[in-house]
């Protein structure tokens, strides 16, 4: 397994991680924009490693196994709650990818000194609480809905 960071990554493969991120959720969210979001992963995301905002990939044998987001603001009305996972999307089921990806995210946010972590799903719950998140409450996502909130303390 090899895991890199947005900034070491070309341009081409944030284009195409951005575009996966856009096929996953606009379903869901009729206000995403595709060049908005690819400006997003190439920019805004892929400045640094060491602080946030910041992404990263997973690859097994040079395939696209996962990728994250590592973000301080992801829902607008509860500007309160810093940082997060977001955007978490295991192409590969099987093997842990998940898990480990959840991990790296963990472990580079203690690296960047935080000591506690959000998630919000609508689906994955029973996932977070299996890797020991907290959950929190139903929360107001930012398109429309709910979805459960978890945290975890490290």
């Amino acid at each position: 397994m090899n895991i890199k960071f947005f900034n070491e990554l070309p341009e081409s493969e944030l284009c195409h991680i951005a575009t996966l991120h856009f096929n996953q959720w606009s379903p869901m969210n009729q206000a995403l924009n595709i060049d908005d979001k690819i400006e997003e992963f190439t920019k805004e995301y892929a400045q640094q490693s060491d602080k946030l905002p910041t992404g990263f990939a997973v690859y097994e044998n040079d395939e696209l196994v996962g990728f994250c987001r590592l973000k301080i603001l992801n829902l607008k009305k509860y500007p309160e709650l810093t940082p997060w996972i977001s955007s978490l999307l295991v192409l590969k089921q099987g093997d842990g990818y998940g898990k480990k990806i959840v991990e790296f995210a963990e472990n580079t946010l203690k690296k960047m000194g935080y000591d506690h972590v959000y998630i919000y799903s609508s689906k994955a719950g029973d996932f977070y609480k299996k890797l020991e998140f907290q959950f929190v409450g139903m929360v107001d996502k930012n398109d429309a809905g709910q979805a459960e909130l978890y945290k975890k303390e490290f």
